[in-house]
This record gives C-alpha cells, sequence and structure tokens, in this order.
C-alpha cells in the first residue's frame, strides 16, 4: 500500500511539474521543470517492478503514466512506452 501511494504522488508531482512548465514563460524553467518531470516519470518506472499493483490501482497507474507520458512528449520530450503500459493494451 504504501509503495502505490509512493507512485501515485511521484505521478502527481510530475503533472504539476508539467503544468506549471505549460505556463512558464521562461525556456530555461521549462526546461528544468520538464527534467524534473521526467525523473518523476523514470522513477515511478524503477518502482513499479518491486510493487505489487492490481485491479482499480493498476489502472489508475497506468492511465497516469499514459498521460505524463503523453504530456512529455507534446513538449518534445521522447519517453518510450513503459512494458508497464505495454501490459494494459493486450
Amino acid at each position: 500500500m504504501m509503495g502505490t501511494q509512493f507512485v501515485r504522488l511521484e505521478l502527481k508531482v510530475a503533472v504539476s511539474l508539467i503544468d506549471i512548465a505549460s505556463h512558464s514563460f521562461s525556456p530555461e524553467r521549462r526546461k528544468q521543470l520538464l527534467k524534473d518531470a521526467r525523473r518523476s516519470y523514470d522513477t515511478v518506472l524503477q518502482v513499479l517492478p518491486l510493487l505489487s499493483v492490481t485491479g482499480r490501482d493498476r489502472e489508475e497507474i497506468t492511465g497516469k503514466l499514459c498521460e505524463v507520458r503523453g504530456r512529455l512528449e507534446q513538449f518534445g520530450i521522447s519517453v518510450p512506452i513503459s512494458v508497464w503500459e505495454l501490459r494494459d493494451t493486450g
């Protein structure tokens, strides 16, 4: 349970950083915010294999992973699809 809370929080941080970056007028600030969001995404991908997540938790986390990846890609940041997401696309 503690692990999934950490993952949720880390994904929430990533989304918040992307939100802030999308309103930043400073290219340097935007770049740093997006780098930090990517770091949060990568951290989640490192932690997920250590957890046993099923059901609704898995759906929620997978959805947020897809959201973060998609939003980073909108800024031109290449983020490979995770094995976690591939498992859920069937």
